[in-house]
């Protein structure tokens, strides 16, 4: 079916969460807190969605989706022990299809396969269990890794978890590769259960474990883009001999008279963002958000345009970026250097001295930046240490902190959750390599520039929502059913449970009341991981994290295309171009906003929300890279509308026009109004829509469009992310594997069948400690608690505890890091007996225990019936015979 509706999405995701009950279409639209401007649009996606069979109607006309058929199309997921999961295409009424081992039938992950369904298993989760039948197409056919010889054959087992056994290679001499080389590999025919799979050298990356293979290893992995094709630099240099300032000087809204300044990392080039804020006699204040006019040098429908919409953003590694657009536009005309004519597109937002929004206009301007500044000298200026800087930028940055603080608080009123996660910075020697990790700066300012981003942001998305234009946003969804139960039980498990019913305040408050303890990292790692992704779509779903109805991304067009499209909308609007006449600012209908939990949508800014979201400008080291990433690590961040063309001739008061937004009192119920008004005061083009009424300005294709690019950014975006961390964390594992026997502090994540996670807490890094890497004792492991208690010892390991550990193994390839607890230290003897234990303590003697629990050996050998989902207990076994699990890898 094609996808024209922006609900189509939203209504499969609510149809699809456990405990669903079957709802009329009026109820669910109640429920989802569908505007009723919108329920045209969300009855017509109901109707598409019944027509195309992926929703069906139930008893008094409910709708539900559809029992899962005979097969089932998806996408494959495998684990490495053997068994994997098939993700449906078309959501069904019981999700994710069990692939048991033996079932794949050469699947991997990425694969599009066709599942037969085969019956339902027993047991709470009641998941429903098939096999492969066809592969449909393949996800990918190029993997890298090492090349080896064992009894005369060659082969190449790829790094990472995507496939799991070795790659034999014929003919090695045609591309002069040896033994130990860093290969990229192309399949030409893959593994099944009896047959090896088979490939040849596409090319030779060089020394496995060279730093820069390393590099180069992980952008083949990904696919990374590399140099600028030919046709794409010619356009760019094109486009910036056609510049010429003087001309639109003439053209634009010149702020000689404003004091701006950019801040920015210590290693930062490409600065897309400058500040600027003044005051007012009535107490009132301006801040102004100038950002880098990339729209203007980038061209829709140009080889440049192409080439930044495929790569989609800019990925940064450390010390290394590849970026969106040709350095000579990036780190060139489009960036706001000190001192330098640049040309601007601005947002000007007036607030009261509570820090309330007042008034908004945008536009087209030409800025010099005032100075440069880094967060560290920003904040040293702050904190009263001025040096040499201007009186006027002390000054500036003083009351630019006094007014990020006011909306940092009223954010937080309103919702905004703020999560403490630490980043780090590598330090990385002339080769590359890495030589340290040290705790990342993390100055108020920082969040001067994430609030002020995110303000522009926000502003930006009310006026094209207000003009009725369809625009890519950046929607953040509420966590899921099952991720808030999860959290609930991870919560109760550390004695820090959330309140029945709990909403984002709740969770805010247990934030605050954990904030310099030992538990706070885990249980603000805990809520991150609950939260679901941020993406790009045009559906109007709102942001959770930063507690916001209506937000786009308009501040980073250097490094964002999504970006680059909502410039030239609002460029577009800002002369003229398009608009409803009505114009009138998105409705506030009662229970419109969304409370409590349902109140509710990058976790966001400060530190969860701004910079989880990314919306600064600024990529740096994130300990949460946005929103959910499967481990904190130190990450660059990689934080549409079909675009208007800029028009080809534009008269000069036309360009100087601004959009301008007055925002009423919200006590008058009178909401806020739009206005077009000339810099003059003349009034704006009038917008094309002359006969008064509110209507698309954008068709089925124009939507369809909207939805694709959105995926398609959030793809490229979530690879960035992908990379950035594989690439951090490979750095850090070579370092640590060339420190062998260094004592580190950890601290406790997570308990699984299978060990204990442990998170370096200097490197950032999580690695496991095996139960065979624990003191000689019976262990009763219960994952659901978040704790391993000896039954001998009475000796325990929770959630957030500290311990000494050491590097028991690390495998670089499979990027694994294996821990073991440091000679001689002493776990902590909480009870001697869990009294819920029963008589588990004598199953060290070969009894099953009174939970239908059976003893597990180091090697894994198991007696009794099967074990609880819930707890197991496992014998570690003495020192003296403890060995190393056995590895894939010959």
């Amino acid at each position: 079916m094609k996808e024209t509706c922006p609900f189509t999405d939203r209504i499969l995701r609510r149809l699809a969460r456990p405990g669903y009950e079957p709802q009329h279409p009026d109820l669910l639209a109640k429920s989802m807190r569908i505007a009723q401007e919108e329920m045209g649009d969300f009855r017509d996606a109901c109707k598409a969605l019944t027509r195309a069979g992926r929703v069906v109607l139930g008893s008094a006309n409910g709708l539900m989706l559809p029992e899962p058929a005979g097969k089932i199309v998806g996408v494959y997921r495998a684990n490495p022990k053997g068994f994997g999961f098939v993700i449906p295409d078309t959501p069904n009424a019981h999700g994710d299809l069990y692939v048991p081992v033996g079932k794949s039938h050469g699947a991997i992950t990425g694969d599009v396969v066709t599942a037969r369904v085969l019956r339902r298993r027993r047991g709470r989760d009641r998941m429903v269990e098939g096999e492969i039948v066809e592969i449909r197409q393949r996800g990918q056919s190029r993997f890298v890794g090492q090349l080896r010889k064992h009894l005369g054959r060659w082969f190449v087992i790829p790094d990472g978890n995507a496939l799991h056994v070795p790659i034999m290679i014929g003919d090695v001499g045609a591309k002069g590769a040896k033994e130990g080389d860093q290969v990229v590999v192309d399949i030409t025919e893959f593994p099944a259960e009896k047959r090896e799979g088979r490939g040849v050298i596409e090319r030779v990356l060089g020394t496995a474990g060279d730093p820069e293979v390393d590099t180069q290893s992980i952008i083949a992995q990904y696919g990374l883009p590399g140099d600028f094709p030919p046709a794409v630099m010619e356009t760019a240099r094109k486009s910036i001999d056609a510049f010429d300032p003087k001309r639109e000087m003439k053209r634009r809204q010149r702020l000689d008279d404003l004091t701006i300044i950019t801040i920015d990392p210590d290693d930062a080039r490409d600065f897309d963002d400058a500040i600027s804020l003044t005051g007012n006699a009535d107490g009132t204040c301006e801040l102004g958000v100038h950002i880098a006019d990339v729209a203007f040098f980038v061209r829709e429908g140009t080889a440049l345009d192409d080439e930044a919409r495929v790569r989609g953003n800019s990925i940064y590694f450390p010390s290394y970026v590849i970026p969106m657009l040709p350095e000579v536009l990036s780190n060139g005309v489009c960036s706001l250097q000190e001192k330098q004519w640049r040309l601007t597109k601005s947002a000007f937002i007036t607030y009261d001295k509570q820090g309330r929004v007042l008034r908004t206009r945008f536009a087209n301007t030409i800025i010099k930046s005032a100075k440069r500044l880094t967060y560290v000298q920003a904040q040293q200026i702050i904190d009263g240490k001025p040096g040499r800087t201007p009186p006027k930028v002390v000054d500036l940055l003083k009351r630019m902190d006094a007014l990020a603080k006011i909306i940092r608080k009223r954010r937080i009123k309103q919702g905004m959750l703020v999560l403490e996660l630490p980043d780090v910075d590598l330090t990385l020697d002339e080769k590359g390599a890495c030589t340290g990790v040290t705790p990342a700066d993390d100055s108020f300012t920082h969040t001067i520039i994430e609030m002020f981003m995110v303000e522009a942001n926000e502003a930006v998305c009310r006026v094209l929502t207000g003009l009725n234009v369809p625009h890519l946003r950046r929607i953040h969804d509420e966590p899921s059913y099952k991720a808030e139960r999860s959290l609930t039980q991870f919560l109760r498990a550390l004695e820090h449970p959330l309140p029945k019913d709990a909403d984002r305040f709740a969770v805010q408050r247990l934030l605050d009341g954990v904030r310099g303890t030992d538990m706070s990292f885990p249980v603000n790692l805990a809520v991150l991981k609950s939260m679901q992704k941020a993406e790009y779509s045009p559906q109007r779903i709102g942001h959770y994290a930063l507690a916001s109805e209506h937000y786009t991304h308009f501040t980073s067009p250097i490094r964002r295309y999504p970006d680059l499209t909502i410039h030239r909308l609002l460029d577009a609007h800002v002369t003229g171009g398009v608009g409803s006449s009505d114009g009138q600012e998105p409705r506030r209908t009662a229970g419109r906003r969304r409370k409590g939990r349902q109140a509710q949508s990058d976790v966001s800014e400060p530190r969860a929300s701004a910079r989880a979201e990314s919306a600064s400008s600024k990529p740096r080291a994130s300990a949460h890279a946005e929103l959910a990433s499967s481990e904190p690590r130190a990450s660059a961040r990689a934080e549409s509308a079909s675009s208007e063309p800029r028009a080809s001739a534009r008269a000069e008061s036309a360009a100087q026009s601004m959009l301008q937004v007055e925002h009423g009192d919200p006590r008058d119920g009178a909401g806020s109004h739009w206005r077009n008004t000339d810099p003059r005061g003349s009034a704006a083009a009038p917008s094309p829509h002359r006969d008064g009424r509110r209507r698309r300005v954008a068709d089925e294709d124009d939507i369809a469009r909207l939805i694709k690019l959105g995926r398609d950014c959030s793809t490229t975006e979530r690879r960035a992310e992908a990379a950035s961390n594989e690439l951090t964390r490979v750095k850090i594992l070579r370092m640590l594997e060339s420190r062998p026997g260094e004592v580190y502090s950890g601290i406790v994540t997570g308990v699984a069948t299978f060990g204990i996670f442990v998170q370096l807490r200097r490197f950032l890094i999580e690695g496991v400690v095996r139960f065979h890497d624990l003191p000689d004792d019976w262990w009763d492991v219960d994952v659901s608690g978040g704790r391993v208690i000896g039954q001998r010892s009475g000796k325990s390991i929770r959630i957030g505890d500290r311990l000494k550990v050491v590097v028991a193994e690390i495998d670089v390839p499979l990027r694994e890091l294996e821990l073991a607890l440091q000679p001689g230290f002493k776990l902590e003897a909480r009870a001697k007996r869990d009294p819920g234990i029963g008589r588990k303590h004598h199953a060290q003697r070969g009894q099953a225990s009174t939970r239908d629990e059976a003893p597990i050996r180091a090697d894994g050998a198991r007696g009794g019936r099967p074990p609880s989902r819930k707890r197991r207990i496992i014998k570690s076994p003495p020192a003296a015979s403890r060995r190393r699990s056995p590895r894939r890898r010959p």
